[in-house]
């Protein structure tokens, strides 16, 4: 954020690599505050004097998420990243997910590690967004593939 900030319209915060190990913790309520309250502070600081544009002092913050997220989890993420001090300015949903749905022909692929995008995962993203949507209440950026 302090390198880039000034150079980006906006960044993302990418919480949803099943690859990374580990990284889908932050997608839980205390390590989702503690993050999104760090990069707030940051932003916060940032002063791009020698933008064209006066009014910007920072790029926008998307939040990218898994759509492997329960209910509850969409409820609290919409509910922290609405509170001033941890507020970002839009959500990308979604990754892939690790889920291994029953409707996939190919046998060989079920057992397979790693994420699973394209069409075995259209329900399963937009569930997600729409949940996203009816409790971030239309206040947010939402991009969705």
């Amino acid at each position: 954020i302090e390198q880039f900030g000034c150079l980006a319209d906006y960044l993302v915060i990418n919480i949803s690599s099943q690859n990374t190990p580990g990284l889908r913790a932050l997608q839980n309520e205390n390590e989702l505050k503690n993050l999104l309250s760090s990069i707030r502070k940051v932003c916060n600081k940032i002063s791009c004097d020698n933008q064209q544009d006066s009014t910007r002092k920072s790029p926008l913050i998307f939040l990218k998420v898994a759509p492997d997220l329960d209910e509850n989890e969409i409820k609290s993420i919409s509910s922290i990243i609405r509170q001033p001090n941890t507020k970002i300015d839009g959500l990308i949903i979604s990754n892939t997910t690790i889920e291994r749905m029953n409707t996939l022909k190919n046998t060989q692929y079920r057992n397979e590690t790693g994420g699973l995008s394209g069409r075995p995962l259209k329900e399963k993203a937009l569930k997600t967004l729409r949940l996203f949507r009816s409790y971030t209440q239309g206040f947010f950026f939402i991009v969705s593939f």
